[in-house]
């Protein structure tokens, strides 16, 4: 893990895309990267109030981290009651300096101190503006709830104008409402019936009631230019949305992040604290006041929505969510994710970390450990991993500062991680990331069920070595170990080999019941093979329904371990009664050590195609699947004395015919069949158990051990005890 390379500040914010959370950070930025300091960002994505019991809350624990140095607090964008007591716990316990920014009644100057700001001021300009430029002196206020103290100090500020010029201050101009457009809109409708007597100018406090004034008066047809005056307050870019172009005032946000580091970084370093001024904003003319709009101001605004829009379209677009339907390995889910990060405007770097158990069922076994990825394609794709805090890993893997957004990946209330992007300029991302995060993690859990539902998929590469499912290696956990042994033999040695595929018609599983059948007895059929080769050999699976089996550390041959392993799986009755007999393909071979595993592979199931080819044309015979009805009840109740009297009978046949064609579909007579699948369970229980070979004997059905040792080595060439001591 690398060393932390420069002082790392953390901000903490929620919904951090919207402007008022974006002018903060240009600000906290700017001033961070001007003195070689790192910026951490923390945030959720979609802020709901009161907030839903997802998984997206859960980001807030990386304010745990060490790697922190200070902390920002955005204060106005926590909106949740729930979310910011469970900030303040966190924030109270941490030992590093912590400032607030913005304006909020929710903190006590003693807990952390708090800078914003003023609203009063702000209030009393836009105001100032209306009398001083245009001679207004009949002036109407539109605030917000009269219970909140951001509504008040926007009146007193309006009242402090008002007074410094010599005009009465009148409350029944005061007219408090919602911070909404329909406040504005109300308001309109009053002075239109006569309600209220139309003034000169409306002050609103933000400009959304703006807004719903000039919209409701342009419904009504009515043109207020030169007539009455409209100005706003918090300079949002929806202006050039609504007619006339509104005047408002900008607050000097940015001018408040810098503020912030400084003052953080005046701690850090042990230099006294200076005296904080509130920084002034600015009013942005529009036409709603009589003035001419300021150009540059709106170009801005023009050039952010054509942006906006222009991702919008990108996104609109795209084949994210269907190319990553489609993903069956996390390799793939992480290439689309690649492709399509031009949705994602200007960021310089993606990573996506997730829980090394993110795949796991439980909801609540997030573990200590993230498996990390870089997403562009032109990164270093290798995957690292962190530990669950740790902010500094991920950021030290850059020489120049920047800025890093930590954003939770969640479906429901489910956490599989976090997403960091990365920035090297003050920049945030905008509203089509959250699309994008939200695609990639509703993607990521139908990975995850279909990482369960192994039928559909070949998608046992969620781990980098281990297939999830079984516990087993991966091909590329197979290839590793394999390359390992290499080096503890000369390249001439050989090794027996084992190929099993299972094929099952995936077609017929459309139940829920019968999905999950499949994968139970699939799962135990796996259980099975890796339990076998536990101190014998090393096996993986390498497919959905395949698997392979190195016997590096036995003196059996490669025929003794398939047989072996045939044996073991055609004795347990639930495969029988799930699959079949001829649903089990075990092909031996013996591999060279210079061989790689994709070598090998490609050598067994170019001859498991074959077999396959063969299966299928011998179940194109009509008697096909009545004769494999009777094979499957031989096999799956060995001890029972199976007569082919009784079968012919029942298919009505006679005895020569269904020998003749039972031999041609298995290649074996009906009778050899039955004593061979005593002799399969007698393999299955020397294989797996301790039992003595009078016992096994008797657990086949035989009462003469010594005709059952006859029998068994006609049938595997060896002794019971040799057929068991070979696999040791």
């Amino acid at each position: 893990m690398k060393k932390k390379l420069r002082r790392i500040i953390g901000v903490v914010g929620a919904e951090v895309n919207s402007i008022e959370q974006r002018k903060i950070l240009e600000g906290i930025i700017e001033e961070a990267m001007q003195h070689n300091v790192d910026v951490a960002v923390i945030s959720n994505l979609f802020n709901p109030n009161p907030p839903d019991p997802t998984g997206e809350i859960q980001i807030y624990d990386l304010i745990q981290s060490e790697d922190f140095d200070a902390l920002i607090l955005l204060s106005e964008s926590i909106v949740s009651d729930e979310l910011r007591e469970r900030l303040r716990e966190a924030l109270m316990q941490k030992e590093i300096p912590v400032i607030v920014t913005g304006f909020s009644t929710f903190w006590e100057p003693k807990q952390f101190p708090i800078i914003s700001t003023s609203d009063m001021n702000d209030i009393e300009a836009i105001t100032d503006h209306l009398i001083d430029e245009h001679g207004y002196t009949k002036i109407d206020m539109l605030s917000g709830y009269n219970f909140l103290q951001i509504s008040r100090d926007r009146v007193q500020g309006y009242r402090r104008s008002l007074e410094k010029h010599g005009i009465p201050y009148d409350e029944s101009r005061v007219r408090y409402g919602d911070f909404w457009t329909t406040s504005g809109a109300a308001l309109a409708e009053a002075y239109l019936n006569g309600e209220r007597e139309m003034p000169e100018a409306v002050v609103c406090a933000n400009d959304y009631m703006a807004f719903g004034l000039l919209d409701t008066f342009e419904e009504h047809r009515v043109n207020i230019l030169g007539r009455l005056a409209v100005v706003g307050y918090e300079a949002i870019p929806e202006r050039h949305l609504h007619y006339p172009l509104l005047t408002t005032y900008q607050r000097n946000r940015r001018a408040l992040g810098k503020a912030s580091v400084e003052i953080l970084l005046r701690k850090l370093n042990g230099e006294p604290e200076l005296p904080f001024e509130p920084p002034a904003g600015s009013v942005c003319y529009g036409l709603s006041c009589g003035c001419s709009p300021s150009k540059t101001f709106y170009h801005e605004e023009l050039k952010f929505a054509r942006s906006e829009k222009m991702y919008d379209s990108w996104n609109l677009n795209s084949r994210l969510e269907q190319q990553l339907t489609e993903c069956t390995s996390l390799d793939e889910f992480i290439s689309v994710l690649g492709e399509h990060q031009y949705l994602i405007r200007y960021v310089q770097d993606i990573t996506l970390c997730l829980y090394d158990d993110w795949y796991r069922k439980s909801e609540n076994n997030t573990s200590d450990v993230l498996y990390c990825r870089n997403v562009l394609p032109w990164m270093d794709q290798k995957p690292f991993y962190v530990s669950a805090h740790s902010l500094s890993a991920i950021i030290s893997r850059n020489s120049e500062p920047g800025v890093y957004y930590f954003s939770p990946l969640f479906f429901q209330t489910r956490l599989f991680g976090h997403v960091v992007l990365r920035y090297d300029r003050p920049d945030t991302y905008d509203a089509i990331y959250r699309n994008w995060i939200k695609t990639a993690a509703n993607s990521l859990e139908f990975l995850r069920i279909k990482n369960d539902v192994r039928y559909l998929t070949q998608c046992q590469d969620l781990a980098e070595d281990t297939d999830t499912m079984t516990g087993m290696y991966n091909t590329n956990g197979l290839d590793r170990a394999f390359r390992t042994v290499q080096t503890h033999y000369p390249p001439e040695t050989t090794f027996p080999a084992v190929y099993i595929r299972i094929s099952c018609e995936e077609e017929q599983l459309i139940s829920k019941e019968e999905i999950r059948e499949h994968i139970t007895v699939l799962k135990a059929a796996a259980e099975a093979i890796r339990s076998f080769s536990i101190g014998r050999a090393m096996c993986g699976r390498v497919g959905s329904n395949e698997f392979i089996l190195f016997g590096h550390q036995t003196g059996a041959s490669a025929a003794h371990l398939a047989d072996a392993l045939r044996s073991i799986l055609l004795s347990d009755k639930i495969f029988l009664s799930y699959y079949g007999m001829d649903a089990l393909h075990v092909i031996e071979g013996e591999v060279r050590m210079t061989a790689t595993v994709d070598e090998i592979l490609r050598q067994f199931t170019k001859e498991a195609e074959s077999r396959l080819k063969q299966a299928s044309r011998l179940r194109l015979l009509s008697h096909y699947a009545k004769l494999l009805a009777i094979r499957n009840l031989i096999y799956s109740d060995p001890l029972t004395e199976h007569r082919i009297e009784d079968y012919a009978k029942q298919c009505m046949v006679s005895v020569n015919y269904l020998n003749a064609k039972y031999r041609e579909c298995f290649g074996i007579s009906f009778h050899q069949d039955c004593i061979n699948s005593r002799l399969t369970l007698a393999k299955s229980l020397l294989c797996c158990t301790e039992m003595r070979v009078v016992s096994i004997a008797e657990a086949c059905g035989y009462s003469d051990s010594k005709y059952f040792m006859r029998k068994f080595v006609s049938s595997a060439g060896y002794t019971p005890n040799q057929y068991r001591k070979m696999l040791t």
